[in-house]
């Protein structure tokens, strides 16, 4: 019994380092999960399947009514409506603990190009994305591969991510990629806009003044994260 289980404790310390120096390898590439794709890959690399007690829990639930969640219309916050508005956001705050917000502010034509010009940084050659490819984003933009904690998590996701900070200031200019460049900032203000908002509809929900949220310096802090999910050749097999 003991050397079963010594042999299965090897055979686990094995695994385990067989996987971080897969993850290391992917990781010290900075090609991303599309770069690893355009390389020729037509099976899913070790580091990616996800066990399959894990994937089965993370399958839709039968029967969900989506419906539930709330929507809130913005629409007219700032008139007559705002007492309704602020009473919508504060149930659905409390009993739900999120929401979706419908005719918010955000021109569609901003929303439109803002995706199209992040979706165009993704699909640039892998060398020239690898110039900013990092976890850390002390220039306040990064380009990484799979989740944030990629090294110490136990799967790997199948997806690239570009983060931007954008709040309390904006990156150097510079340091934005020029392919989305304009269009990352446009969208900065008008959610910035939105953010101050929701924040005042908030606080009143709370039954305190408008402002009292934003200084507490609630909405400074911000961060964009454009995501990209590239054709996977063995969708069963791992989660985005």
């Amino acid at each position: 019994m003991t050397g079963t289980m010594i042999g299965v404790t090897n055979a686990n310390e094995q695994q385990a380092l067989d996987r971080a120096q897969e993850v290391r390898q992917f990781e010290d590439s900075n090609l991303g999960v599309k770069g690893l794709l355009d390389s020729g890959l037509s099976t899913l690399p070790p580091m990616f399947i996800h066990p399959p007690d894990l994937l089965s829990s993370l399958k839709p639930v039968v029967g969900l009514k989506t419906d539930s969640i709330p929507i809130i219309d913005l629409s007219g916050s700032n008139s007559d409506r705002r007492p309704s508005v602020i009473e919508e956001v504060a149930r659905a705050a409390r009993e739900f603990g999120f929401f979706q917000i419908v005719n918010h502010g955000v021109p569609t034509e901003a929303l439109g190009q803002t995706i199209a010009a992040v979706k165009a940084f993704h699909e640039q050659p892998a060398e020239v994305k690898a110039r900013i490819y990092r976890r850390e984003s002390e220039t306040g933009v990064a380009f990484f591969a799979s989740s944030v904690d990629l090294l110490h998590s136990n799967v790997a996701c199948w997806r690239d991510s570009l983060r931007i900070r954008s709040g309390p200031v904006l990156p150097d200019e510079e340091e934005i990629p020029e392919v989305c460049r304009n269009e990352v900032m446009e969208w900065n203000q008008q959610t910035q806009h939105l953010g101050v908002l929701l924040m005042g509809l908030l606080s009143e929900g709370l039954g305190l003044s408008p402002s009292k949220l934003q200084d507490m310096t609630c909405v400074e802090k911000r961060n964009m994260l454009g995501h990209y999910y590239p054709y996977c050749p063995q969708p069963d097999l791992t989660v985005a």
